[in-house]
């Protein structure tokens, strides 16, 4: 039995977004699709399994690397990072919702809705 997906994040270090070549930022572009940008990761909003192929499949073709977000994973509140995709630095979990790279974080990082427009040009 596989676990259910409902998220992909893409390795983009925010300060790499605006350095990313357009044709794979369109790659990122999938109709009914939100992606914000947090941190580290370009992260799409839940969605469900055929977007998450959609999604998936137009990556592989950029050659983009993504990892798949499982519908319960443990997530850092203040950096959103997760088991299977944590913090440049490294990171372990100090409790349930914060990872030590975030120990004497008091706000979460910002979080930055990208819009269609953004992601092609």
């Amino acid at each position: 039995m596989t676990t259910p997906v409902d998220r992909v994040s893409v390795a983009l270090h925010a300060q790499a977004w605006n350095h990313l070549p357009k044709l794979a930022r369109a790659a990122l572009w999938t109709p009914g699709v939100t992606w914000h940008a947090q941190a580290a990761r370009v992260e799409t909003e839940p969605l469900d399994a055929d977007a998450v192929a959609r999604v998936t499949a137009a990556l592989d073709a950029r050659g983009l690397r993504y990892v798949l977000i499982p519908t319960n994973a443990r997530r850092c509140r203040f950096c959103g990072c997760v088991d299977a995709f944590a913090c440049d630095e490294g990171c372990t979990w100090l409790k349930l919702t914060r990872c030590s790279a975030c120990a004497n974080r008091t706000q979460p990082l910002p979080t930055i809705q990208l819009q269609p427009e953004a992601l092609a040009s």
